[in-house]
């Protein structure tokens, strides 16, 4: 690894606070909108780094539905953030609270000028908000960190990988190198990429106020061409190298972070800092279990009481309790089952780790997969021949299903509400043992047995991802926590912080 990018690495990790100035937060009554924060973000799904990026764009979209907000301020929102816990107050100043303003006035004027243009649609609107909440925190300085690693590790792999030669252009591998690096090391959405690229492509998006009506169209296009770099069959082999080469330097990170940036005995500091994330990897697996467990008990009665128990009263004029226990206790002993036993790292792993941190700080070769295969392709009857099975498959699969609810004698609604969450357990089990194994880069053993089993299990996984995907944006406890009870809850907060501050006025006037 070069010298000056592991010194950039080391320099922005300890974050220089910036200067106390006299723009205060009262933090009266904050710690009641922190915990409902973490009471939101349990139901969210969200990488925790990522909480503090969702929380700005869910305040802002709170505040132009308010009626009686004409325009969002960035003081009220660096305050909510700093009440939430996401900032320090020493964040909040007037100079950091002005740059946030000129974001806030770019990013509505963009969305204004689509709404001018084509009607204001909802997916322009959001992908706007994902920008603007990244560019809050650059310009907060809450990013250096995290695009020091993206340059880190996109110089590494171009130095590493061998490409199939003649296949891509060169600006086609840096943007294929800084997708995979974004998502394998950061987990980040395509505006985080985006933001990177606007950097790299658009530098007047930052300096010049006037290019947003110009440059307000190619910013949105942004979105499709990352879409079509990773609809690309390259993607999928980059991605398989880019997640081994990026838990290393996950690893390479935290001992950086745990030592001030100092890289002697590496290996002794490699060895405990591998030892402590795997402890608090497998606490944040117990962790993810049990949000999703809170999860489904809190969707599932929700559901009971407002669809399941009306629908059965309506149909057949009484209630069937055993069916509404099996809907609610199939779903969790699932979860359960499929959860049960993760455990995180082994010794070889761990071994395997302590060489390839050294390998990248001492610049030695990898013995880590570098050669990228050109995608493969299958002919026409072996492509249909597959198709037909995975079809068999899910036709199993599903009609075990059918045959257990036809078995116990569930009616239409309850019948597909329980296999919904079937499917969507399937999914979050997986995601959870993906997430013990976040720090794996040995590769598993064969196992024949295991395979065909997950061949089975496929075609549930995959249906649970794709209702994951594409309806995130329906979560029913999201949308009452969002609309129903967010805007009331941080109201009465804030009114009762108001009032105390009345009630202190008319005391002192007793005096």
């Amino acid at each position: 690894m070069q010298a000056f990018l592991l010194n950039q690495l080391s320099q922005t990790i300890a974050r220089a606070p910036m200067r106390r100035a006299p723009l205060n937060v009262d933090q009266r009554f904050a710690g009641y909108i922190a915990k409902y924060e973490k009471l939101r973000n349990i139901v969210g799904f969200h990488d925790e780094h990522l909480w503090r990026r969702y929380a700005i764009r869910r305040i802002m979209k709170r505040y132009l539905i308010l009626p009686s907000k004409e325009r969002p301020g960035a003081e009220e929102l660096l305050g909510e953030l700093v009440l939430a816990g996401y900032l320090s107050d020493v964040d909040v100043n007037p100079e950091s609270t002005a740059r946030v303003d000129a974001v806030l006035d770019k990013y509505l004027s963009a969305i204004d000028f689509f709404r001018m243009e084509s009607g204001g649609k909802k997916k322009i609107q959001d992908w706007f908000f994902g920008l603007m909440a990244i560019e809050i925190e650059d310009v907060l300085g809450l990013l250096a960190h995290e695009e020091a690693l993206v340059a880190a590790m996109t110089s590494e792999l171009q130095a590493r990988l061998e490409f199939p030669p003649h296949y891509l252009r060169d600006e086609q591998k840096e943007i294929f190198l800084l997708i995979t690096t974004s998502r394998s090391l950061l987990k980040s959405d395509a505006d985080f990429i985006a933001y990177l690229l606007i950097k790299k492509w658009h530098p007047a998006w930052f300096t010049d106020s006037s290019a947003i009506s110009r440059l307000a169209m190619e910013i949105w296009d942004l979105k499709s061409q990352i879409a079509q770099y990773e609809k690309h069959p390259m993607f999928k082999q980059l991605t398989r190298i880019g997640k081994q080469q990026a838990v290393v330097f996950w690893v390479l990170d935290e001992v950086l972070k745990k030592y001030q940036g100092e890289v002697q005995d590496l290996s002794f500091k490699v060895f405990n800092v591998v030892r402590e994330i795997y402890f608090n990897l497998q606490k944040k697996v117990k962790r993810q279990v049990w949000r999703s467990f809170l999860y489904l008990l809190l969707t599932k009665f929700i559901l009971i009481v407002l669809i399941e128990m009306p629908y059965d009263w309506w149909r057949t004029g009484q209630l069937h309790q055993l069916q509404s226990l099996i809907t609610v206790g199939v779903p969790v002993f699932l979860l359960l089952i499929l959860t049960i036993g993760i455990e995180v790292g082994n010794q070889a792993n761990t071994k395997m780790l302590i060489k390839e941190v050294d390998n990248l700080v001492n610049n030695k070769p990898t013995e880590l997969d570098v050669k990228i295969a050109l995608p493969h392709e299958r002919s026409l009857a072996r492509s249909i021949l597959f198709n037909f099975f995975f079809a068999v498959a899910y036709g199993l699969s599903y009609g075990g299903l059918v045959y257990f609810l036809l078995r116990f004698h569930f009616n239409e609604v309850s019948g597909f509400l329980l296999m919904l969450f079937v499917t969507l357990v399937s999914y979050m089990a997986i995601r959870i043992r993906y997430t013990s194994e976040r720090f794996r880069i040995l590769p598993r053993r064969y196992w024949f047995g295991r395979e065909a089993l997950y061949f089975f299990a496929l075609p549930v996984v995959w249906t649970g991802r794709w209702i994951a995907t594409r309806f995130s944006q329906y979560n029913i406890i999201l949308l009452i926590f969002d609309l129903f009870f967010e805007a009331p809850y941080k109201t009465l907060v804030f009114v009762f912080r108001d009032f105390s501050d009345f009630a202190r006025e008319m005391r002192e006037d007793i005096q």
